[in-house]
């Protein structure tokens, strides 16, 4: 309908998304403030099997990425800083046993998003965004669409479980970080 309406006609180009990305709640973690640290939760649940050391409770999980972002500086009243981010992760990892590369990118473009995707592991992108609709939050990026008209980004906001999706053309110019892992 959202295309219909804005576009009238498109045609799908192509696109992919990562299979069994599970979406978490922040409402059902922690405290305020802790979408990067959910978001970094639902990563290293969708890296699981590939790393069978991180525990197989997503509060288990969780606790542990709280604990380790509160050595980075995570408060319930300011978050998470996102240049510390890829700090975080590496640190979870190593947690449970593995050394793996995250690293912020400040600079990016739609292709920073597909590329890690549709690369050979598959890797979900947290957005970090400090303006527009999704200002001061940390989104995970899983997947994407290509039309002629338009392209979008399939994300897990932290709000829902479900899957939205995020016109790509309508907020590339928002300010923020993006984040990657690399085992």
């Amino acid at each position: 309908t959202y295309m219909k309406d804005r576009y009238g006609s498109y045609t799908y180009e192509g696109g992919s998304s990562l299979s069994g990305f599970t979406g978490l709640d922040m409402d059902d973690y922690g405290g305020s403030n802790d979408c990067s640290l959910v978001s970094i939760t639902a990563v290293a649940k969708y890296y699981r099997s590939t790393y069978p050391n991180i525990p197989s409770s997503t509060s288990d999980i969780y606790d542990d990425v709280l604990e380790v972002g509160k050595k980075h500086g995570y408060t319930t009243s300011g978050g998470t800083n996102p240049t510390v981010i890829d700090n975080i992760i590496e640190d979870s990892f190593k947690k449970w046993g593995y050394t793996v590369s995250a690293s912020n990118t400040y600079v990016w473009s739609f292709s920073t998003f597909t590329n890690q995707i549709d690369s050979p592991n598959s890797n979900p992108v947290l957005f970090n965004i400090a303006t527009g609709y999704y200002g001061d939050h940390t989104i995970t990026v899983i997947g994407y669409a290509e039309y002629d008209v338009a392209d979008f980004l399939m994300v897990k906001d932290n709000w829902s479980t479900s899957t939205r999706y995020v016109h790509w053309q309508q907020m590339w110019n928002e300010i923020g970080s993006v984040t990657t892992v690399n085992g």
